[in-house]
């Protein structure tokens, strides 16, 4: 009888409270209750009105829903479009749970605060756990296709602007199928039909022509495009596995010509098989960070060197491809700026020696008596940074004027076709400042581009901006290989790192035909006019290296073992121009001074030195000589470091 009459209290303090607080509410917010009075806004809740008055969608009745080509002002929420006599329902069960779940709380704090409290944290995680958040590939697929096609197709289709694109857009998770939903007054005439399918057909399906046909029955109308052909496989190795359902190329690999380059597979599992020959005497891989570059290009390069190539692997990062880093008879793998600098400056003279052997043995029909030498197939990766790092060394060994190195890589990408010198080019963004150059005439050497799947709006219309850009792609090593200005969508293979016998790029660039590195060639000594032979205490930056020494351009070829290579010498950075964050870092500039007062000093005073005229760090960065730098401060009365 006690606990009865302890509810009755509790449930009164709670209407009690209740009432005081809208009686509160109503006082602070008269002003605004003079346009809606508490009786209209309560009225309008209940049944299912905003808080204005005003029904968003105008063809609404009591007993109709709002018609989907409604002109409405806005983004409306779906709830709007229901009839009028189903909003109040919902309404009102609404208002009914939260009173009794508020009467219910009340209650049980007062009895029961300890488990009210386990109750209420046990609710709050499972309603967290069943809202399911909007994944990333949900956002991707937002963001590449549902809204640019909203925007292109609203119009011509009829449908608001204000709908919401996944409103009248489906498409499948495999991208095998997309739906167009229509409104009634939509035509399905030949031509409204081709304005839909050149909206939808590349960015959905890329160079898989669909099939369209019109669903004009039933409650909702729509257009459905159906994939012709199935898409590319989820996994390419270079050997089957049907438990992984991946396909294999090692025989597409070994059936091919030694200039066909076999990437992956494409639609309806067609092999996607290149050349390095004709109008694409070199390739280009633009991917971001994380894409698969090194991947595909050590595919690429252990292909060659199955064939009988002699590859070059020119990479600032040192290890890239560590399947190549130990020695191999048919690989020069070049990892400090040094090392790439005269490795450019020898392939250019090898060019050179190319070009005068084959004036000997030209024929009047255009082909050669004799061999100019054994194809070359050189791999630059990270250009973005290999090149701002050459134009930096060369700065800090005195040279005058362009990199010669620079130089050398756009003269080699306009001659080496017919010399027999292919180039990979790698770059996150394979821009024109990637290549050196202050236009695009270098990159259009470039005729063969592979696109990573996850390329930017930017970066496609300055890559390939004749081709219509498909929607990003989320299947790992899904990429997209442009070449006569057509977009083929590819699955890459993928070389295991870790197999029975090691790395299969290394172990597939050993089982063809090995071309070891000339002995000749490692006779040869490059020493571009200027630079002093004595390059120790001028490598940059202070890594152990391996492949080449400094004085030699090649490595020494001998037989494949897991043996490390010899080092490059280590020397101080110091000597080398430098931007004011590393000269921070390298106590150059005294520890008291922070980065925001270098730059004011550099701003401001004009005493500062003077930055390295034509060389430029990461960003555009201004370089300056340290023992410059040192001084300044120094007479600025700062204590060295």
């Amino acid at each position: 009888m006690a606990l009865h009459w302890v509810i009755v209290a509790a449930v009164a303090l709670a209407v009690l409270a209740a009432l005081a607080l809208a009686a509160l509410l109503a006082v602070l917010l008269r002003h605004a209750f003079r346009a809606h009075p508490p009786a209209k806004l309560a009225w309008r809740w209940l049944t299912g009105l905003p808080w204005h008055g005003r029904d968003p969608v105008p063809d609404v009745t009591w007993w109709s829903p709002g018609s989907p080509g409604a002109a409405v002002r806005g983004r409306v929420r779906r709830f709007y479009y229901r009839r009028r006599a189903a909003r109040m329902l919902i309404r009102c069960a609404e208002t009914v749970a939260l009173l009794a779940a508020a009467a219910s709380a009340a209650v049980s704090v007062t009895l029961q605060p300890a488990a009210t409290a386990r109750v209420a944290a046990c609710a709050a995680i499972a309603a967290a756990a069943s809202v399911r958040p909007r994944d990333r590939q949900h956002r991707l697929e937002n963001k590449e296709v549902f809204r640019p096609l909203h925007n292109r197709l609203h119009a011509a289709v009829g449908v608001p602007a204000t709908w919401r694109p996944r409103q009248w857009l489906e498409m499948a998770e495999d991208r095998s199928w997309f739906k167009v939903y229509v409104p009634d007054a939509y035509d399905p005439n030949q031509k409204n039909l081709e304005a839909v399918t050149r909206a939808v057909a590349p960015v959905v399906f890329v160079n898989n022509e669909p099939r369209v046909s019109a669903h004009m029955g039933g409650r909702r109308r729509y257009l459905e495009y159906q994939a012709a052909l199935p898409p590319p496989p989820p996994l390419v190795l270079l050997d089957p596995d049907p438990d992984r359902k991946a396909l294999g190329i090692r025989h597409l690999i070994e059936a091919a010509a030694w200039h066909e380059l076999v990437i992956g597979y494409g639609i309806n599992e067609k092999p996607v098989i290149k050349s390095l020959g004709g109008a694409v005497p070199h390739w280009g891989l633009s991917m971001p960070t994380g894409d698969g570059k090194s991947v595909t290009a050590e595919l690429l390069e252990a292909q060659m060197l199955f064939h009988g190539a002699v590859g070059f692997i020119l990479d600032y990062k040192v290890f890239s491809h560590p399947w190549a880093l130990f020695e191999m008879p048919n690989v020069v793998y070049c990892g400090l700026t040094a090392q790439i600098h005269l490795a450019l400056m020898w392939l250019k003279d090898e060019a050179e020696r190319r070009r005068m052997r084959g004036l000997d043995y030209i024929q009047m029909d255009g082909t050669m008596a004799g061999s100019l030498g054994p194809v070359l197939f050189v791999v630059c990766e990270e250009l973005n940074a290999t090149i701002v790092e050459l134009k930096t060394y060369w700065k800090s060994i005195d040279g005058v004027g362009e990199s010669p190195a620079i130089a050398a890589l756009r003269e080699l990408l306009a001659i080496g076709r017919q010399l027999g010198i292919h180039f990979l080019l790698i770059a996150q963004k394979l821009t024109v400042a990637a290549l050196g150059g202050k236009d695009s005439a270098a990159r259009e050497n470039c005729a063969g581009l592979l696109i990573g799947g996850s390329a930017t709006p930017s970066t496609w219309d300055m890559l390939a901006r004749d081709v219509e850009r498909p929607a990003k792609q989320t299947v790992p090593g899904r990429h997209f290989v442009v070449t006569g200005g057509e977009a083929e969508l590819c699955q890459v293979a993928f070389l295991t790192p870790r197999g029975a016998a090691g790395p299969q790029a290394r172990q597939l660039a050993l089982a063809g035909t090995v071309t070891r590195v000339p002995e000749e060639w490692q006779e040869q000594r490059y020493w571009p006019e200027g630079i002093s032979k004595d390059l120790s205490g001028r490598v940059k930056p202070p890594v152990r290296g391996f492949g080449v020494s400094a004085g030699d351009i090649c490595q020494t070829a001998g037989e494949p073992g897991m043996r490390a290579l010899p080092a490059a010498p280590v020397t101080d950075i110091r000597n080398a121009p430098v931007g004011i964050d590393e000269a921070i870092k390298l106590r150059i500039i005294p520890p008291g001074v922070s980065k925001s007062a270098a730059r004011g000093h550099r701003a401001r005073d004009p005493e500062f030195p003077q930055a390295v005229p034509d060389a430029e760090g990461p960003r555009n960065e201004k370089l300056y000589w340290p023992r410059d730098l040192a001084a300044y401060y120094r007479m600025k009365g700062y204590e060295a470091a």
